[in-house]
């Protein structure tokens, strides 16, 4: 049983090598498709790869909690009891809606 599992968990270890090594070329092949798509939703000077970037970083930059997260209602709607991740909430804001300014 054991050489099957292992080469089962080989196989998956090839699958993803192969697929992260032609991540990039579906990326640049479809990047044409995705920038007229972020232009249509309402973004007609932006370019899909700086909001790409952005994002990236924002999910890198994100912090990895262990255990679950504790919310509190103060009001309608809920919130992170802790101050830090509450803090961050905002900051952690993608989106960036055209008719915001």
């Amino acid at each position: 049983m054991p050489r099957i599992f292992n080469a089962t968990a080989h196989g998956k270890r090839d699958s993803q090598a192969r697929h992260a090594a032609s991540s990039p070329r579906v990326y640049l092949r479809f990047y044409p498709l995705f920038q007229q798509a972020y232009q249509d939703l309402g973004y007609p000077n932006g370019y899909f790869n700086d909001r790409l970037v952005k994002v990236i970083d924002v999910l890198l930059a994100t912090p990895q909690i262990a255990g679950p997260i504790e919310l509190v209602r103060p009001k309608v709607m809920y919130a992170f009891a802790d101050p830090t991740l509450e803090s961050a909430a905002g900051r952690s804001t993608i989106a960036d809606p055209p008719w915001a300014g």
